[in-house]
């Protein structure tokens, strides 16, 4: 007598995927982010309607742009189990010395802002330098260069500032610009964003900053080339922090030297947030 297996049918295998897919996606980190932000949202434009309006959402892309320049590179170097704290003062430096070298030195705008990324990715030699060949403390490096780069950042600014009226027209265009409705400065954090990203997930250099992060001797035991991939993750937090700098100084046109002060705890608090 034969026996025969009936395959269950297709309603009922999509039936059990549905729920295990819900439950995935209920459970998911994102979802609670998604959600509370939603709430926020609904709850901010009951009190006041104008909140999503065009040029409310254009005023927040443009605040939250520079945010996310420096959590895209902040997130390299937390991934390695380090920190930087000095990417605000970096900042700083280099939005001073970017509109320094525009308005009184008369460099054009496209060396003015090549010389803003070097500023940014001195500074992060800096950092990786004591981190990756010195074994100082992460936390302790930076929170030390924090103050170094802060104190050239007065010591160059002898308290003057620099005002919109001084900067040149362009530039300051283009820090209030937009293409389609969306500010170049919005477009140039998406950007930036989805390369790190993609970087993270789709290349073995991204991938060793998680083994790194993850077992530090391990990833020695393994051939992983970490004072590299170390200099590699500051370095380009840096650099970051000088086109944040860049776009400050376009943005907000006036810039001295406390520019970015104090902006490393939202930085920090981005990264976390983010995942």
């Amino acid at each position: 007598m034969s026996t025969t297996t009936t395959a269950p049918a297709p309603e009922h295998q999509a039936g059990e995927q549905r729920p295990g897919l819900l439950r995935r996606l209920l459970g998911a980190r994102i979802f609670g982010l998604i959600l509370a932000l939603a709430l926020l949202v609904a709850v901010t434009t009951a009190m006041n309607p104008r909140f999503l309006s065009g040029q409310s959402v254009r005023d927040l892309l443009l605040a939250a742009s520079i945010t996310v320049l420096l959590a895209a590179g902040l997130t390299m170097v937390v991934l390695t189990k380090g920190i930087d704290l000095s990417v605000g003062s970096v900042l700083g430096l280099s939005a001073f010395g970017t509109a320094t070298l525009m308005t009184e030195s008369g460099l054009p705008i496209p060396l003015a802002v090549l010389v803003g990324l070097l500023i940014g990715a001195v500074c992060g030699a800096v950092n990786g330098s004591l981190v990756a060949f010195g074994g100082v403390p992460p936390l302790v490096a930076t929170l030390g260069t924090l103050y170094v780069f802060r104190g050239a950042v007065y010591f160059w600014a002898g308290g003057s500032r620099i005002n919109a009226g001084d900067m040149p027209t362009p530039f300051l265009r283009f820090g209030s610009g937009s293409i389609l409705g969306l500010p170049y400065l919005a477009l140039i954090a998406l950007v930036v964003a989805v390369a790190v990203g993609i970087f993270l997930s789709r290349y073995r250099a991204g991938r060793d900053l998680y083994a790194l992060g993850s077992n530090p001797e391990a990833a020695v035991l393994a051939g992983i080339p970490t004072t590299k991939r170390l200099m590699t993750a500051y370095i380009t937090a840096g650099t970051l922090s000088g086109l944040g700098g860049i776009l400050y100084a376009a943005r907000y046109g006036t810039v001295d030297a406390s520019a970015g002060f104090a902006l490393e705890l939202d930085i920090v608090a981005a990264v976390v947030v983010g995942g």
